[in-house]
């Protein structure tokens, strides 16, 4: 018999580490986020069937909305994993990042994440930082407006990523984050023109 969430997620016998799951349902986004905003963009509950939040950000070049837990660094640089699903409404003139950061809604000197930037070329990329090291592989999966599913792990030597439970990329050396991080959240626009991004599933935990 299955007592609990955590019987089904962690074996028997082995005592959890720090999770945090978000479906991002109900009429709210939950109070552990912390939204910082430059311009005006919105994010919110989709009114929709398994849209979960929407981010949309301002008409003017470089507005972005960010979602983080506000400085509370609660995951490993050196042992920790996230899993999201995130679609975005256009992937043009437009960035998006999704991952583990050390420094709210700032971009802190150590993160690791997945992005989809008009700069980095048509695909998906992962991107580590360990200031002033960056990181960064093409995933070779083209950027487009669907559901995807992206996971990435890291540890002492290394940051893994998947793309809908496919293996697309490995960073190593330098670049690897040194610091406590927390989940981050984040679009912006490089244009004249709001862009959305929908995210209706995300969990961090230690490893």
């Amino acid at each position: 018999m299955v007592n609990s969430l955590i019987d089904q997620i962690v074996p028997a016998g082995i005592v959890p580490k720090q999770r945090v799951v978000d479906l991002f349902s109900g009429d709210t986004v939950d109070e552990r986020w912390t939204l910082t905003e430059t311009g005006s963009g919105s994010t919110a509950i989709a009114d929709e069937i398994n849209g979960g939040v929407v981010m949309t950000t301002g008409t003017t070049t470089n507005d972005n909305e960010v979602l983080s837990f506000n400085g509370i660094d609660q995951y490993a640089y050196d042992g920790s994993a996230f899993i999201t699903v995130a679609k975005a409404s256009s992937n043009t003139d437009s960035a998006k990042y999704i991952g583990l950061n050390s420094d709210g809604g700032a971009w802190g000197d150590d993160r690791y994440y997945f992005a989809e930037n008009t700069s980095k070329g048509s695909n998906y990329n992962l991107t580590t930082f360990n200031s002033p090291n960056p990181g960064n592989v093409d995933c070779g999966i083209a950027r487009d407006t669907s559901w995807h599913k992206f996971k990435a792990q890291i540890n002492t030597t290394s940051c893994r990523g998947w793309i809908d439970d496919v293996f697309v990329a490995v960073i190593t050396g330098s670049s690897l984050p040194n610091a406590a991080l927390e989940p981050r959240i984040n679009i912006y626009t490089e244009t004249t023109a709001a862009k959305t991004m929908n995210v209706r599933y995300y969990e961090a935990y230690n490893t």
